[in-house]
């Protein structure tokens, strides 16, 4: 009796050292949890208006909940399923300074340090001296190059690639380099370009062979190449008007010149995958390693401070500001560090037309969350995905959410208002469209050159005024009631959902400001057009000459005009004593 007493004790510590181990919540969601996810989904769906969307949850080491709802293809009628896909924006960076950290370990001679100029030579300039000579991959993943975000480039898909690097010499700057955020994915044209010389191969094969295949990752895709007729693929919805309308997969093509920073597209049970392999120290489902855990630990580490001013998109959300206390502080190489209640989190957040997503994982928990939508990529669907990551991690973490799902849609609601009042104002001032311009039509007519956006062109066709930009971009130019200013309505082609859209048509009309020549009233000599860039107004002229992109643009003498000076005291110098030396010989 004694014994089996003793047998007894033993299974009992046994049992509950084991439980310490694993945590008491190493356990699937519970008939009653899953129930309750499913009911929070439905109202998220409701309140957030979203047409579509899947969610997947990992606990330790295991999948615990994935699920799709809604509709993913309007036109076919398609339910969202746990393998339909979803464009991730983005979050395609996670895998880029994943397989970067991997082939820079495999090539010693480089590392996130080095300067880009020396790993891809004379391809690569910019604007000043010290961005050229220093500007590294950890700049570009860490968002602190300080150059905008060119954001119509990949929208209007204006240049091929290598265009588009050599342009880069001229990106207009928005902050001093080095000195703060700002976020940028067209600087991972870059990324990519390094990937191909260390890797030798593209982007989309390398992700591929080195990440995708050994994670058993079989639903995730690229846009820039296996887009094209996926019967899994969500359709990217924007609301018209009020109603859901399908955007072209087309117009997302231009993505293939960031490929690194936003072409990837994956499903809620693949996502899970990735969760799990960074949870598990870098390690597949079957305990092999795909790349050593102390790379892991050096892309998790705090690099750039997020400043926006409390802005919820850049700060994430305060328990003041929200019930959830989802905040991000910090730029990780690759990733977004912060706070979900007391937690460590590390986040990454995805936005293309049509499509938002979010990834949230707690380390020294083993939890973590994906999220994929479809729909408008507005403050209200900025909101729901983040409470939707935070809601989740509540239920992986204490198995009761503090939300009511009866208090869901006033929860959005706040979490909208706290966004909409760090809104940009409008870069354009209010103008009425009228009957005729100010001047006759052929006077705006001509080419009108960016060195760093590439080129636009104004025709007159039939007593009307058209803009075209790149392959995609194409408008009517309509007159307005102020001088030379003309609101800009896309015509049809892949991005005609520009200028119609809801989310867009709230912002304030875009226009296109014309300027004459300071020398000579009567001629249009540029042409500005603000919506083409967040941080700058872009400004194209007919004037404008390509220079020679083999010069460097702050060059002076071939040298800095400090390099310079330097020199010439120097070599004045050497003459007067070797001249006095001579003398007294």
């Amino acid at each position: 009796m004694g014994e089996l007493r003793c047998v007894v004790m033993v299974v009992v510590v046994v049992v509950v050292g084991c439980l310490m181990a694993t945590g008491v919540d190493s356990r699937p969601l519970s008939s009653s949890e899953s129930s309750r996810m499913d009911r929070f989904m439905h109202e998220i769906k409701r309140c957030g208006r979203v047409p579509a969307m899947s969610l997947s949850m990992v606990r330790d080491g295991e999948v615990v909940y994935v699920h799709g709802y809604g509709t993913a293809n309007p036109t076919a009628r398609t339910a969202t399923t746990r393998d339909t896909v979803f464009c991730l924006g983005g979050i395609t960076q996670t895998f880029t300074a994943t397989l970067m950290a991997k082939l820079l370990n495999d090539n010693r001679n480089y590392t996130w340090d080095t300067p880009i100029t020396e790993m891809l030579g004379g391809l690569v300039q910019f604007g000043d001296r010290y961005r050229s000579e220093y500007l590294s991959l950890k700049d570009v993943f860490t968002m602190r190059t300080g150059l905008t975000n060119m954001d119509i480039v990949p929208l209007a898909n204006s240049m091929r690639r290598y265009r588009l690097i050599r342009n880069l010499k001229f990106a207009p700057e928005v902050a001093p380099f080095r000195e703060r955020f700002v976020h940028n994915d067209v600087m991972f044209v870059l990324a990519g370009e390094v990937l191909r010389v260390l890797g030798r191969d593209s982007f989309d094969k390398l992700v591929k062979r080195h990440l995708l295949e050994p994670l058993g990752m079989t639903n995730t895709f690229f846009l820039n190449v296996d887009a094209e007729g996926q019967a899994n693929l969500a359709q990217p919805v924007l609301s018209y008007k009020g109603s859901p309308m399908v955007i072209p997969m087309e117009s997302l093509r231009g993505q293939h010149l960031i490929a690194a920073g936003t072409s990837m597209c994956s499903s809620a049970l693949d996502m899970a995958n990735w969760l799990l392999f960074n949870l598990d120290d870098g390690m597949n489902s079957d305990q092999e390693e795909i790349i050593p855990s102390h790379l892991l630990a050096e892309l998790y580490t705090p690099q750039t401070v997020r400043s926006g001013g409390g802005d919820p998109r850049t700060e994430g959300f305060t328990q003041h500001q929200s019930q959830i206390g989802y905040t991000l502080n910090s730029n990780t190489l690759g990733y977004e560090r912060g706070f979900f209640r007391d937690y460590t989190m590390l986040s990454k957040g995805g936005s293309l037309p049509g499509y938002e997503s979010l990834l949230t994982f707690i380390p020294e928990r083993d939890v973590g969350v994906f999220t994929g939508f479809v729909g408008d990529n507005n403050a209200r669907l900025y909101a729901t995905k983040t409470f939707v990551n935070s809601y989740a991690l509540d239920m992986l973490l204490h198995g009761q959410p503090g939300v009511d799902l009866d208090d869901v849609c006033n929860v959005i609601d706040n979490m909208v208002d706290e966004v909409n009042k760090y809104r940009d104002s409008e870069s354009t001032s209010v103008v009425h469209q009228a009957g005729e311009a100010q001047r006759p039509l052929e006077t705006y007519r001509g080419l009108y050159r960016s060195l760093a956006f590439d080129d636009v062109r104004v025709v007159v066709n039939e007593s009307m005024l058209y803009l075209s930009y790149g392959m995609y971009a194409e408008y009517i130019l309509h007159p307005t009631d102020t001088n030379d200013v003309f609101i800009m309505e896309a015509i049809s082609g892949p991005i005609w959902y520009t200028t119609h859209v809801d989310i867009y048509r709230q912002t304030g009309r875009f226009v296109a400001r014309f300027n004459a020549s300071a020398e000579n009233s009567d001629v249009i000599e540029t042409v500005v057009i603000p919506h083409f860039d967040k941080n700058v107004d872009p400004v194209f002229g007919k004037r404008v000459e390509i220079p020679d992109l083999s010069a460097k643009p702050w060059d002076d003498c071939n040298g800095s005009p400090v390099a310079t000076t330097t020199f010439t005291l120097v070599y004045l110098l050497s003459f007067i004593i070797i001249s006095l030396k001579c003398h007294f010989a």
